[in-house]
């Protein structure tokens, strides 16, 4: 008995405990920054480096336009080039296609996006002006240049996962959020791209969106009467009704002869006048309580409490407007509230419509961020135009100062977009000779051949194939449309139209890789599909199976890592499609090839 006993205590413990953090989990979150922060740090002694730097493949692209900025005073990245190259001893096909390749006027190319380096520019500022007063500024390749931007990118991400977290505990339960947010920093490719190839632009995608979805959510002061969610003994009331709510009367007063509620087993009196005790009584009389009169039209309220439907609130001891009104608002309202005069049924916390002038503004800046570091990730400003749709289509905005009201803050998001994209466009216009291009060419585009199943289902990093806990979050879409039908469809049209891009690219698969990388900016989507399919399954599963099932997918997840940075992708080439069997069963053998590796040493 004694051992059930200790038994159950220790449960019960450790549910205590687990409630206690899934209630704050910040520090649990902080702990895996500092591991993500410990590890990378010490891959860069542990781990020989290709070329020996840290920024390489795609990521030497965006950390040029940063090196070739502050120390070259341009963007001719022609030495850039030649100095990177001058480390690299593998591959004179990438050197040979680094080197000679050109934009149409003549300029060294670079195909990719300009984004990272502005992120990256405090950093590797401070460290380029600390290393020139100690003497030590150099070619921009060394280690003191480049781990701070490697850091700087971890952090990035790490704010990306706590905005992501805010905004799905801000619109789904705790538990939701604890299982969501851990899912997708831990059983998806984030961790790899984080952890491991931080130089790549997808993690500060993944900050990038979750800030625009962040700044959706937050709930901004709005002059307009649009639906604002009410806390708990709050009220909000954006613009004033020209026939307000009925206020409740004190007990005791007289009260109008039209609909009223009424207490408890009273009668009615069909003239309202309460008469002095012992005076005479009306000809149709009703057991009333001692001194009150009541209206003939019950209606369930608070006890003491009266509502008068005309506009005018009755004070203390007053008389009342004989003047029935035609449209009495029958609603009763919780003691001490207001109501907004145009009510709607969202949750605490979702999202809301209404937003200064300057929120717009801000959240364009956002947009044009979102499309500075990866260009086809403007498709997530679509959720702004739904937005934007639904305001302007509410039936309270139909006079012209309203509509006005409305161009006025889609111009100012875009013109946000458009200051933040300026980067970009100059950065264009130097090298291409154009503000607005496509490097790539049209070649790169195959537009009438989508590979949309492919994308979503091959083993050559197709997007559930080689993250399943990416399918649930968009079986979570479902949940989502019906908890927040704006929000829902806009995220159901981002996904499709991200697909849909991602697949008409002559590498679908995304090259080399580990897993779908260029759908990381959709992560705060995919968190919000998941916190609602996990509480719409709330009440059929367990939180212990789900508690089990999240880590059965992130030992599957990080198990893949390890095996794909054993054998599943080779130095210098594009990895080949895996098997069935290698994305299965074979991932179990990882942790044994690991040590007989570190054996091997």
């Amino acid at each position: 008995m004694q051992t059930a006993a200790e038994r159950s205590n220790w449960q019960m413990n450790i549910r205590a405990r687990l409630d206690a953090l899934i209630a704050r989990p910040l520090p649990l979150f902080v702990a895996l920054f500092v591991v993500f922060l410990l590890v990378y740090g010490a891959s860069i002694f542990l781990i020989p480096k290709r070329y020996g730097l840290l920024i390489v493949g795609d990521g030497i692209y965006y950390y040029v336009y940063l090196r070739s900025a502050v120390l070259d005073g341009d963007l001719h990245f022609q030495n850039d080039y030649e100095i990177y190259q001058s480390f690299n001893t593998e591959d004179p096909i990438k050197k040979r296609e680094m080197l000679e390749r050109r934009t149409p006027i003549g300029m060294p190319a670079n195909l990719f996006s300009v984004g990272p380096a502005v992120l990256w520019s405090p950093i590797f500022v401070a460290m380029h002006l600390i290393a020139s007063v100690l003497g030590q500024a150099g070619d921009g390749y060394a280690f003191w240049y480049q781990a701070p931007v490697m850091f700087l990118s971890i952090a990035y991400g790490f704010v990306g996962i706590l905005l992501m977290y805010r905004v799905v505990a801000g619109m789904f339960s705790k538990f939701a959020a604890f299982i969501a947010i851990l899912g997708i920093w831990l059983a998806t490719n984030v961790v790899y791209y984080m952890g491991i190839s931080p130089s790549a632009s997808h993690v500060l995608s993944l900050f990038a969106s979750a800030l625009f979805v962040y700044l959706w959510w937050r709930p901004h002061p709005s002059p307009r009467p649009h639906p604002d969610p009410l806390l708990k003994g709050e009220g909000v009331n954006p613009q004033p009704s020209p026939r307000p709510h009925p206020d409740p009367l004190p007990k005791g007063e007289r009260v109008n002869p039209h609909p009223s509620p009424l207490l408890k087993g009273e009668g009615v009196n069909p003239r309202p006048s309460p008469l002095p005790k012992g005076e005479g009584v009306n000809p149709r009389p009703s057991p009333l309580p001692k001194g009150e009169g009541v209206n003939p039209r019950p209606s369930p309220l608070p006890k003491g409490e009266g509502v008068n439907p005309q506009p005018d609130p009755l004070l203390k001891g007053e008389g009342v407007n004989p003047q029935p009104s035609p449209r009495p608002h029958p609603d009763p309202l919780p003691k001490g509230e207001r109501v907004n005069p145009h009510p709607s049924p969202l949750p605490k916390g979702e999202g809301v419509r209404g937003r200064t002038n300057m929120g717009w503004l801000v959240w364009g800046l956002s947009a044009g961020l979102l499309a500075l570091v990866r260009w086809q990730d403007i498709l997530i400003a679509l959720l702004a135009l739904f937005e934007w749709v639904g305001m302007t289509n509410d039936e309270r905005n139909k006079s012209n100062g309203d509509v006005l009201s409305a161009l006025t803050t889609g111009g100012l998001f875009v013109l946000g977009l458009l200051l933040a994209f300026i980067p970009q466009m100059v950065a264009w216009q130097i090298l291409y000779g154009s503000p607005l291009t496509a490097p790539q060419g049209g070649g790169f585009f195959q537009f009438l051949r989508p590979e949309m199943l492919n994308v979503w289902f091959s083993t050559k990093r197709g997007l559930f194939s080689w993250t399943p806990i990416i399918l649930l979050a968009v079986i979570g879409f479902v949940p989502l449309y019906r908890k927040n039908r704006m929000l829902g469809a806009a995220t159901i049209v981002i996904f499709l139209a991200e697909t849909y891009v991602n697949s008409i690219v002559n590498d679908w698969w995304g090259g080399e890789a580990f897993g779908a990388r260029r759908f990381i900016s959709l992560m705060p989507f995919f968190a919000l599909g998941l916190a609602a399919l996990i509480d719409a399954l709330r009440e059929r599963v367990s939180q212990t199976a789900m508690l089990v099932a999240l880590g059965a997918l992130i030992v599957w997840n990080n198990l893949f890592i390890l095996q794909y940075n054993l054998w599943l992708h080779g130095i210098g080439h594009i990895s080949a499609m895996p098997t069935v069997q290698e994305m299965t069963l074979d991932k179990f053998t990882a942790p044994l090839k690991a040590l007989e590796k570190l054996r091997g040493r």
